[in-house]
């Protein structure tokens, strides 16, 4: 569609006095089911209930009930997670909101839920294993990733000289 736009600003003479202006919100990763973890692996260290969980792709969002430390889900679940029995377990780290890296600005806000769980660069989070066998594409992973970039590109009279 931009390539139409453009020829059809030169054929008319135009393109050197119009400004266009090109935005996109967020960058895009592919995902496939080879790149999962399952939270049901989990279970000889914690059982994770799925009413806990509140968000899980490219962000592992959870709020453990009244009476269930947060701390305490947190350690059972990164003991888990490095103990090379979850596969890809190593991708995919877990926090509290207050221990979030600072760079991501995430943890100051109380509607973030108290255990927030980072992902690597496209993989995803499942509950438990499923026949399904897709590919498709996420955003929200960690904005250092070269992937969540995007674009701004302009051209025209208004911007010669940036």
């Amino acid at each position: 569609m931009l390539g139409r736009l453009i020829a059809g600003l030169e054929a008319r003479g135009m393109f050197e006095d119009v400004n266009i202006i090109l935005v996109g919100d967020h960058g895009m990763v592919g995902t496939c089911d080879r790149k999962l973890v399952f939270l049901e692996e989990l279970a000889p260290w914690i059982e994770l209930k799925s009413d806990w969980v509140l968000s899980m792709t490219p962000l592992l969002a959870i709020r453990p009930p009244d009476g269930v430390s947060p701390d305490e889900v947190v350690a059972k679940m990164n003991e888990g997670l490095g103990s090379g029995k979850v596969k890809n377990g190593e991708y995919l780290k877990m926090y509290l909101k207050e221990e979030l890296p600072t760079c991501l600005h995430y943890s100051e806000s109380y509607r973030i839920p108290p255990i927030i769980g980072l992902i690597g660069e496209g993989y995803k989070i499942e509950m438990k294993r499923s026949k399904r066998n897709e590919c498709g594409g996420a955003h929200g992973y960690d904005n250092a990733f070269f992937s969540m970039r995007t674009i701004f590109a302009t051209h025209g009279p208004r911007f010669s000289g940036w």
